[in-house]
């Protein structure tokens, strides 16, 4: 059974297996956790720099 601790850490590891790369896959993650999360909102939720969220985004977007 994966614990609560572990379960990020799979996600992430799942959406890098598709293809997206560990911030891509940090703020797509942090983007289900709240919707509409403003881009300092999903920088403080998934721990990827805030001038990085930007750039991500848009690659997100065009995936």
């Amino acid at each position: 059974m994966v614990s609560d601790e572990d379960a990020p850490t799979i996600i992430v590891t799942w959406l890098k297996s598709l293809g997206l790369t560990k911030y891509e896959a940090l703020v797509y993650i942090a983007l289900f956790r709240v919707t509409g999360a403003t881009p300092t909102e999903t920088h403080e939720i998934s721990g990827v720099p805030r001038a990085s969220v930007y750039p991500v985004l848009d690659q997100l977007e065009e995936k």
